[in-house]
Formats: structure tokens, C-alpha cells, sequence
């Protein structure tokens, strides 16, 4: 059983719940809890990725699918996230406006430029594809040659004088590569390799180019010296990666979302820590916190698992990341029998 085909839904399901009591509770508070509405955008953002994921596992590859999930689940989440720690625990002005407003204002712009990027990004879905379900090889050639040009044109760095380089290959070139070697395939191409049309995908090996021309979703031709070499027939993964957006600019924008994300979250947890030990006050807010924190990184640790080759890990890291952030939301919201009037510290989630 593929758990991958599974744990999307499981997650999606968690967000739901988790969102919905978010924002019951940001209504009944009001405006004084702004930071929950903030929270309850990045988590609806969470809960989209992961209904994106569920589709994409349950029917496979859909272009609107995969920019919801790319713009939601993989830019945006933890830096909306973030900021609700920052609109809760930054009360600092500047020329008499709230940093926290500042930086919402930037990060709303940023995000609408980051929509723009992915809904007008070219997609290649065959990049996503995990298994070789045939090669069909050319009069005069044969398998192992035609996929070690594959996997050499979907990564320059692939193969440099016979040998194997991992860093940062595709999908599709960690299973081309992966097929091609246990084919027995010699990865150093015979002769010179030329564009012969205008591919989707192109890439330079040495002083060697190699086309590779997409026939639908999941079937590439492969042409070498000006000839059509052969034709490989492949299976789309039911994982979602980045690698299916194949024009610059838009890949670049999602470090310094979360990399926003990853500060202002960790330093909330950090911060709140800090409260406890100065007063301490509410513990049950500083666990909570340190378990969003905890939470919000689950996706990323899965997401670089899989980088690595560690498959499946990406969508149990995103169910880990839910149930993590969950568990803290409650713990940070519960208020304590002996708190008293002290609950009104800002020592986290309120």
C-alpha cells in the first residue's frame, strides 16, 4: 500500500478541523485577536496544499492542481504563519505605524507577485516522473544510449566523464539515471549530441547538447546527432515537486518566504520561552508555541528528505507538521486554573 496515496487526505482532514476552530475563535474574540486571522489564512493555505497533494494522488497531474499546491502549500504557508506570531508579538511603531502592520503590507504584496509567478510559470509535468515504463529505442541505437542522454539532459551536473553526480537532480533524472545504470548503460555518451528542435527541456553536457521534445504527459523523444533516437514512455509520481516549473523566477521566490516564516515562527517560540523564564508565567503557552514552531518545520524536513532521495517522507512530514501544530494550538489556547489574571501576558497564541 502507497501511503502516499493516503496521508494528503489524513492531512487535509486535521487542517479542517484546525482551521475551522481557529477562526471560531478569531470570531469570537474580535479584532483584538487580529494575529488569528492571520493565523487561519496560512493555515486555509496549509489545508489547500494538502487538498492539492490529495488530488493530485487520487487523479494525478492537473496544471491548476499543481499551482495551488506550488503557490499554497509551498511558498506561502509558513510565511502567513509566521506573521500572525508577529502580529501578536510585535508591538513596536515606526513613524507612528506598528512594525507588524509594515510587514503584512510587504508580505501581501509579495505573495500577489508570487501568484502571478506561478500561474504564469511554465509547467513540464513529465519532470515529476518516477518510474521508466518503456523505452522504445530508434534503428540504431539502443536502450541503455537512449536513456543515459535522457538523464544526462535533464541535469548538466548528471553526468560529467562517466560519472554520477546527485546534486540536485530532478525526479525525472534520478530515475532516468537510476534505470539507465542498472541497464548496464555506459553514461558517457559516443559521439557529439545536438539540438534538432525546439524541446522543452535542454541541458549542457561538456560541449554536448542533448533535445529532449515532450509528447504528452508522461512520453519523451529523445534525438541524438540530428536523428530521432528512440522514445521513453513514463509514469507521473504521486508526489509534487518543484521541479514541474521549468521557467526561471519563480522557483527563487520560495526561500525567502520561508525563510521569513522559519524566523518569525522559531523566534515566537523562542520569544515566549524567554517570557516563561523572566516570569514565570503561563508554561502551557511556551510548549504550545515550541510545538507550532516544531510543527511548521515538519514540511520542510520532509520536503528535504526527499531532496536526498528519501522518498515518501515529504507527506508524512506535512501530517507530523499538522497534527504538531494542532497539539500546540490547543495546548497555547487552554488557560490554566491557576493563570488567573495573568493569561493576558503575551506569551503566545492567544
Amino acid at each position: 500500500m502507497d501511503l502516499n496515496a493516503y496521508l494528503p487526505f489524513v492531512s487535509a482532514s486535521v487542517m479542517l478541523v484546525f482551521v475551522f476552530l481557529v477562526f471560531r475563535r478569531f470570531f469570537a474574540k474580535g479584532r483584538k485577536a487580529y494575529h488569528l486571522l492571520l493565523w487561519g489564512i496560512g493555515l486555509t493555505f496549509y489545508l489547500l496544499g494538502s487538498l492539492s497533494e490529495a488530488l493530485h494522488a487520487a487523479l494525478g497531474w492537473n496544471g491548476l492542481v499543481f499551482r495551488l499546491w506550488y503557490l499554497f502549500g509551498a511558498i506561502l504557508v509558513a510565511a502567513w504563519l509566521g506573521q500572525g506570531t508577529v502580529e501578536l508579538l510585535v508591538r513596536r511603531r515606526v513613524s507612528g505605524v506598528r512594525l507588524s502592520h509594515v510587514l503584512l503590507a510587504i508580505l501581501t504584496v509579495g505573495s500577489l507577485y508570487a501568484a502571478y509567478k506561478v500561474f504564469t510559470a511554465k509547467l513540464e509535468p513529465v519532470m515529476l516522473a518516477d518510474e521508466v515504463m518503456a523505452v522504445t529505442p530508434e534503428e540504431g541505437f539502443d536502450e541503455q544510449t537512449v536513456l543515459a542522454a535522457a538523464a544526462s539532459a535533464l541535469q548538466g551536473t548528471a553526468v560529467e566523464d562517466g560519472e554520477v553526480s546527485e546534486r540536485r537532480l530532478s525526479p525525472l533524472a534520478k530515475t532516468l539515471l537510476t534505470e539507465a545504470e542498472s541497464e548496464g548503460a555506459s553514461l558517457t555518451l559516443p559521439s557529439e549530441v545536438t539540438v534538432t528542435s525546439l524541446p522543452a527541456v535542454t541541458a549542457q553536457v561538456g560541449d554536448r547538447v542533448v533535445a529532449l521534445s515532450p509528447e504528452g504527459e508522461s512520453r519523451l523523444r529523445v534525438a541524438i546527432d540530428g536523428q530521432p533516437a528512440g522514445t521513453l514512455t513514463l509514469q507521473i509520481g504521486r508526489e509534487m515537486y518543484g521541479h514541474a516549473i521549468v521557467s526561471g523566477g519563480t522557483r527563487v521566490l520560495t526561500p525567502f518566504f520561508n525563510i521569513y516564516g522559519l524566523l518569525t515562527l522559531v523566534g515566537g517560540a523562542v520569544y515566549s520561552a524567554w517570557i516563561f523564564l523572566r516570569k514565570r508565567i503561563m508554561p502551557n503557552r511556551v510548549l504550545g508555541n515550541v510545538l507550532i514552531a516544531a510543527g511548521a518545520l515538519m514540511p520542510g524536513i520532509g520536503g528535504l528528505l526527499s531532496r536526498f532521495g528519501l522518498g515518501g517522507y515529504l507527506y508524512l512530514g506535512e501530517l507530523l507538521g499538522a497534527v504538531l501544530m494542532f497539539a500546540g494550538f490547543i495546548l497555547a489556547t487552554t488557560r490554566p486554573e491557576t493563570a488567573g489574571a495573568r493569561d493576558s501576558a503575551p506569551a503566545g497564541v492567544h
